[in-house]
């Protein structure tokens, strides 16, 4: 992989994927059972904690919590193009287009979908279906994949959605080495969580320990290759930059 192997790596399945468990819908609760899955496996330890969109600001909220709470653990927090916040609230045409383009389709595939969506709000499991159907034959999707694990899988991307807008997000009691990686491609509309620059707002939470850098290509195209390998770049540097890598130590939740 692009990562250093001196750097232990762990990720948490969010709630939602498998049965008739339902998504979390509320970030702090997701932070802390998140906490708890760790310590469950890791008593003791530092920490890095580390996401991409949403996932970044569960892994800031899981720092906050940890820190609020007196235990110094966390040595680091990655943000790979987390904002903030988002402007729009309960947006099914937003979550949709999030949803599409997280599992790997183009922008010019899903803009005519959005539009149908918007002006036929209940066509909505028509447009999974069709995107079950390219998916697998794009290989976006294993074949064995069922319309029903993309429903739940859309289901929880609507309550992350919910769970982002109605985030309030507190300032970090202290300093916190933190990357935070954006995309440079941010285009307007719904197409983006969000168009401006998110390194100001977060250098006022995080305070002098962000480190900011940018990235050619968007919100999805930088988690994929080929940019991915800037992306791992960025972040073993930091990383080397963070902590010791002599001996590895548990990394939290991408």
């Amino acid at each position: 992989g692009y990562l250093s192997s001196k750097q232990s790596l762990y990720g948490i399945r969010a709630l939602g994927l498998e049965g008739a468990t339902p998504p979390l819908e509320d970030i702090a609760q997701m932070a802390q059972r998140y906490i708890k899955a760790i310590r469950r496996d890791y008593p003791e330890g530092d920490l890095l904690l580390g996401g991409w969109s949403m996932g970044g600001l569960v892994a800031y909220e899981m720092a906050h919590q940890l820190a609020t709470q007196n235990d110094s653990s966390v040595q680091g927090l990655i943000l790979v193009d987390s904002p903030t916040a988002i402007p729009e609230q309960n947006d099914p045409v937003m979550d949709f287009v999030v949803f599409a383009r997280g599992l790997g389709f183009a922008q010019a595939y899903v803009s005519p979908m959005a539009d149908q969506l918007q002006q036929y709000p209940n066509r909505l499991e028509d447009l999974l279906r069709q995107l079950l159907q390219d998916g697998q034959r794009q290989r976006l999707l294993p074949n064995g994949f069922s319309l029903r694990s993309l429903q739940r899988l859309h289901r929880v991307i609507s309550a992350h959605s919910l769970a982002l807008s109605q985030y309030n997000i507190a300032a970090y009691p202290g300093n916190l080495p933190t990357l935070l990686i954006e995309a440079k491609n941010k285009p307007a509309g719904k197409e983006s969580l969000s168009s401006e620059q998110v390194s100001p707002s977060w250098q006022q939470i995080v305070g002098a320990g962000l480190q900011a850098r940018e990235l050619p290509g968007d919100h999805y195209s930088i988690v994929n290759e080929p940019q991915v390998a800037a992306l791992a770049q960025q972040i073993n540097l930091f990383l080397a930059r963070t902590v010791d890598l002599s001996e590895p130590n548990p990394t939290g939740p991408n």
